[in-house]
C-alpha cells in the first residue's frame, strides 16, 4: 500500500523520465489503460493497484491546485445529484511541466460499461444503460431545481461507468473534467483541451466555444442519451444501438419526461456520431501535428500524451 506521498515522489521521477511520443513499456513499466482526447490513464508497476489518470496542459502549479480544488467541488456536486464517483485522489507534479494525477483503484475492466456493451447479453447492457440513465436524469432533474445557478452533470458515456460485480449502483470513473455550469456558462477546465492546439488555432477554436458547446449538451437529458447511443460506435458494438434505441425508449416512456422528450431514432444516433466523430477525428489530427512540430522540428515538448490511430466508426 503506498501512500499518497510516495506515490507523487514515484510520479515525479516518472515524469522526468517519460518519453511522451512512446510512453508505454518506460520507467516503471507503464502500461497504458486508456486515452481520452487529451488525457492518458496508466499504470505502473511500482504504483500496483491504482489507475492512474494524467492530467495535463496546465501553466502553473497554481493553477493545477484550483484545477484539484474544483475537483473535490465537483465530487460533491455531482453526490448531490445522485451520482458517486469512484473515489479519486489528486496528485499535483511539477517538473519540466505541470501536471495532475487522478488516482484510483483498479478495478476490473470486464465490469466497465463499454467491455459489459460488447460482450454481456442484452439483458445485462439493458440493466447497465437503464441504471446509468437513472443517474444521468438525476442529475439533470436536480439542476432544474437548483437557486444558485450552479450546475453539474457526468460524461455520458457507457464506458464511463463502473458496475460493480456485487450489484448496486454503478460508479463514475471518469471524473477528469468538472463538467459544470454557473449561471448557463460552462465551467470544465476548457483551457486545457484549448491548448492541446497550436496558436493561433486555440484562440480561434476557443472564439468558436467548441468544447462549451460540447460540454453543453450533457446538461440535456436528450442530448446526453444521443451521446451515450452514438459513442456504441466508437465502442465497435454498431450491431447493438437499435435494441439499446428500444431499451432507452422503453425507459424514458417510464420517465416524468416522457412527454416532453421525443423517442430516440436510429437516424439521428448515427446522424449525431456521425457529426461528432467527425469533429473529433480533425482536432485528433491537428493535435497530431502540432506535437510533430513542437517536439521533432522544434525540439520542444508537447505535453499532450496521444494514441494512436482511433477507429471511430
Amino acid at each position: 500500500m503506498h501512500r499518497l506521498e510516495d506515490i507523487r515522489d514515484i510520479l515525479a521521477e516518472f515524469e522526468k523520465q517519460v518519453d511522451l511520443y512512446a510512453p508505454e513499456g518506460g520507467p516503471f513499466g507503464c502500461r497504458i489503460l486508456d486515452y481520452g482526447e487529451v488525457t492518458v490513464v496508466i499504470a505502473l508497476d511500482a504504483v500496483p493497484g491504482k489507475a492512474l489518470k494524467r492530467m495535463s496542459g496546465f501553466i502553473s502549479e497554481a493553477e493545477a491546485l484550483e484545477y484539484v480544488e474544483e475537483e473535490k467541488r465537483y465530487y460533491g456536486l455531482l453526490s448531490e445529484r445522485g451520482i458517486t464517483p469512484l473515489p479519486t485522489e489528486c496528485v499535483v507534479v511539477t517538473g519540466k511541466t505541470t501536471v495532475v494525477y487522478l488516482v484510483q483503484d483498479l478495478v476490473n475492466k470486464e465490469r466497465l460499461g463499454n467491455s459489459i456493451l460488447r460482450n454481456e447479453p442484452m439483458e445485462t447492457v439493458a440493466g447497465c444503460i437503464e441504471a446509468a440513465l437513472d443517474r444521468i436524469a438525476s442529475s439533470v432533474r436536480y439542476n432544474r431545481q437548483i437557486r444558485d445557478g450552479l450546475e453539474a452533470v457526468a460524461d455520458s458515456q457507457l464506458s464511463n461507468w463502473y458496475f460493480p460485480e456485487t450489484g448496486g449502483p454503478p460508479f463514475l470513473i471518469d471524473v477528469g473534467s468538472p463538467i459544470t455550469r454557473a449561471n448557463g456558462k460552462v465551467y470544465a477546465f476548457t483551457q486545457l483541451f484549448y491548448r492541446s492546439f497550436p496558436w493561433p488555432l486555440s484562440s480561434f477554436v476557443k472564439w468558436l466555444g467548441a468544447v462549451e458547446s460540447y460540454f453543453n449538451e450533457y446538461f440535456d437529458l436528450r442530448l446526453a442519451i444521443l451521446d451515450m447511443l452514438g459513442n456504441f460506435y466508437k465502442e465497435q458494438a454498431s450491431a447493438r444501438v437499435a435494441p439499446c434505441i428500444e431499451v432507452v425508449n422503453g425507459w424514458l416512456n417510464r420517465q416524468p419526461e416522457k412527454d416532453e422528450i421525443k423517442p430516440i431514432t436510429l437516424t439521428e444516433v448515427k446522424k449525431y456520431y456521425g457529426k461528432d466523430a467527425a469533429l473529433l477525428e480533425l482536432m485528433f489530427q491537428v493535435r497530431r501535428y502540432t506535437r510533430f512540430i513542437r517536439n521533432r522540428i522544434f525540439r520542444g515538448r508537447y505535453d499532450y500524451i496521444l494514441p494512436g490511430y482511433i477507429k471511430r466508426l
